[in-house]
């Protein structure tokens, strides 16, 4: 079955499919997108809140994660399990499958389906 959007993130503004396409090293399952500008936006498997959209949805298409939207995003890193991300101002936000302290949250035994800052 072939589908049309792989999962990912996309960091911009406007459309997503405009966005260059890099892979990221960490967990290597989410290809990401990067644009010019400041909004985050994820699509695929939600499993484990990955998504940052609270819940464990799978989205087909992407959707802007919209606890950031008052955030000037820099840079994310996706695992299997988990995102990251920073702010232009230096702040760490962190969501999904916390296992081994991944996410550098306190409470290590639940998911965390919306970001949250570290």
């Amino acid at each position: 079955m072939h589908r049309a959007r792989r999962e990912g993130v996309a960091l911009g503004v406007g459309d997503p499919e405009r966005a260059e396409r890099v892979r990221h090293g960490g967990g290597g399952r989410l290809p990401s997108s990067l644009q010019s500008q400041a909004w985050l936006h994820t699509w695929g498997d939600g499993a484990y809140g990955k998504l940052g959209h609270g819940n464990d949805v799978t989205y087909l298409q992407p959707e802007r994660v919209k606890s950031l939207v008052l955030f000037s995003i820099k840079h994310v890193a996706t695992g299997c399990h988990h995102t990251c991300c920073t702010t232009a101002t230096g702040s760490l936000w962190t969501w999904g499958r916390p296992s081994e302290g991944r996410l550098g949250r306190t409470v290590k035994e639940q998911d965390y389906r919306r970001p949250g800052i570290v």
